[in-house]
């Protein structure tokens, strides 16, 4: 017999007719009692009434107790059914053309019949291709759905084997031949060696073991008869536009890094192609390797010598000349100026400039070069009457008309008091009448022929007067030189561009565009390249400029990416669904064993 002993608050005792017994131990009207010298005691479920908050600390104890043990089952119940959802979502998600799996997530019972890539034919737990459920020679796509309510790859029997299209199984007795496209028609001979009138050659007669094609007259111990190679080899031609090769691996291929791979797309082989290569590699390039630059999926080309010609910084193009923004050195690859010169004298220093982008002026130093500062400030907005900074001189804006006493020499306000001056402009109210000796009138300024900005517009000059146009070479007509449209440096007409600013790119129409903007008029859909400076049009005559060099941002100096958060680890939406609610379970799981085994089972 066991005393039965109420809680010790005097608040907490309520005895009733009605006893339910536990293990070990009872409930009076909801609330759990001690049984004097259980052996074994523990608590069983009790329907608990709070009615009353002043019990003891133990008699809550045990009333929390029962609460947990009540509901745990509820809860794991709860937690077993997401985990069966987050098994079907990771499932359905990381098996391709899957809808339905068998319990445990890792094998799918049912294919989609419509899925875009028409893996919907099951084979051991997988969605394949018709072409892939043949792979091995063994198995076709039934297109007839079975039981399951999916279509299957089904073996051949009675001896015959998958034919080209890998739906059907056909006659193929031939030893030699890997596959039929009709009865005993070989479409593949084993060997490599294409069939001759449906059947395979005779022995001896083969593919070298790295290929898996080869030409007809090919002997088993050539390799270099190939035609296209097995996985991890690559073509080489030889010579360069034959029709058969080498097989090599990647390491042979790139070694002296004349030759970079090219993978296998569709219906293409696998290739080891030069560096020169007219379609995928750089015209004019010795030697390359291939990288993937960053914000690009696929790797690219890269040129680290080029023949006869000068390298691009970013060894994308290799050039007569070095484009603008930059100079050759020794090597002949072309180094990158200071950022804000077109053209400079042969190193980075911002004082080393001898041309500038559109929009800015060239100060001169004591020589030949000098810096390159926006237009309309410094020096070439000095002395300048208000808002009269609109002269238009070989693709930035200069002074038209100086405050009194100075008059536009070369784009600065120059006091014209001075005999030098004096001998080089007639002024008049803060502008220039007349020019004198290789100085040439424009925008009421004087310019001189064998400098900038002057010599963007005229190379040649005669007592005041351009005799020959920069633009055109030829002389002008009347008084003045072809006026080109914007971005060009020079033209034909207004309307024919030949040559643009540095900056600029040649587009639809022979108009000038800047490397920053696309080409919107271009049918082709030519696109600009952000901060790009110096640019040509891409190739193919269409998708981005083909960009030298790049300025960096000044705005607010990051540089950096400001996008949201993404997911780099390259798994699928669901399948990373599926693994968080995992994770959950499995914690959850093990806070609920714990409750149960410490709460429910644990000893008193």
């Amino acid at each position: 017999m066991y005393t039965l002993m109420p809680s010790q608050s005097k608040e907490s005792q309520r005895w009733a007719s009605s006893v339910v017994l536990a293990e070990g131990g009872c409930c009076i009207n909801g609330s759990p009692v001690w049984l004097k010298d259980a052996p074994h005691f523990r608590w069983s479920l009790c329907s608990i009434e709070f009615r009353d908050m002043k019990q003891d600390p133990v008699h809550l104890l045990m009333q929390t107790r029962a609460v947990l043990c009540q509901l745990l089952p509820s809860m794991l119940v709860g937690i077993g059914l997401i985990f069966a959802v987050a098994l079907a979502e990771s499932c359905t998600s990381s098996i391709p053309g899957c809808l339905d799996c068998a319990p445990g997530g890792t094998q799918c019972t049912k294919c989609n019949p419509n899925d875009p890539s028409n893996k919907k034919y099951l084979k051991g737990g997988a969605c394949v291709t018709a072409e892939e459920c043949a792979r091995d020679n063994m198995h076709y796509a039934d297109d007839t759905v079975n039981s399951s309510g999916t279509k299957e790859c089904k073996a051949c029997s009675g001896g015959k084997r998958p034919d080209t299209t890998g739906t059907k199984c056909v006659t193929c007795s031939d030893a030699n031949c890997e596959r039929c496209d009709q009865s005993d028609v070989c479409a593949r001979c084993s060997t490599g060696t294409p069939p001759e009138n449906g059947k395979c050659p005779a022995a001896g007669k083969g593919c070298h073991s790295s290929c898996d094609s080869c030409t007809s007259d090919a002997m088993t111990n050539q390799a270099d008869k190939c035609t296209g190679c097995k996985e991890g080899r690559y073509l080489k031609l030889e010579p360069v536009g034959g029709q058969s090769g080498a097989c090599l691996t990647a390491e042979e291929c790139t070694s002296d890094k004349t030759h970079f791979t090219k993978e296998k797309t569709g219906n293409s082989k696998g290739m080891c192609l030069p560096c020169n290569d007219a379609t995928h590699g750089i015209t004019g390039c010795k030697k390359c390797a291939l990288k993937t630059l960053s914000g690009e999926a696929e790797s690219t080309v890269v040129c680290s010598e080029c023949t006869n010609k000068r390298l691009t910084p970013s060894g994308n193009a290799c050039l007569d000349n070095c484009p603008a923004g930059t100079y050759p050195n020794d090597n002949n690859l072309c180094t990158p100026c200071h950022d804000t010169c077109a053209e400079c004298n042969g190193d980075a220093n911002a004082a080393s400039c001898t041309a500038c982008y559109p929009e800015y002026s060239l100060l001169y130093g004591s020589g030949t070069a000098g810096t390159c500062i926006k237009e309309c400030t410094g020096a070439f907005g000095a002395n300048c009457a208000d808002g009269q900074c609109t002269a238009d001189v070989g693709g930035a804006k200069y002074c038209a008309q100086c405050k009194d006493g100075y008059a536009p020499i070369d784009g600065i306000c120059t006091a014209v008091k001075t005999g030098r001056d004096a001998s080089v402009c007639t002024a008049a109210s803060g502008k220039c009448t007349a020019c004198t000796g290789d100085y040439v009138l424009m925008s009421g300024g004087c310019y001189a022929v064998a400098k900038l900005p002057g010599k963007s517009v005229c190379t040649l000059a005669n007592n005041g007067k351009c005799t020959r146009c920069t633009a055109n070479g030829q002389q002008p007509t009347g008084d003045s030189c072809p006026t080109c449209s914007d971005g060009c440096a020079k033209c034909n007409d207004s309307s024919a561009c030949t040559e643009c600013l540095p900056g600029y790119y040649k587009g639809t129409g022979n108009k000038c565009f800047k490397c920053t903007d696309g080409d919107k008029a271009s049918s082709n859909a030519i696109t600009g390249v952000p901060n790009c400076i110096s640019c040509a049009p891409p190739a193919g005559g269409n998708g981005p400029v083909t960009c030298y060099v790049t300025q960096q941002k000044t705005d607010d100096g990051t540089g950096g990416d400001t996008g949201g958060n993404t997911n780099k680890s390259g798994l699928s939406t669901g399948a990373i669904a599926g693994i968080s609610v995992a994770v959950i379970v499995v914690v959850g799981g093990l806070v609920g064993f714990l409750c149960w085994w410490f709460i429910c089972r644990g000893k008193a």
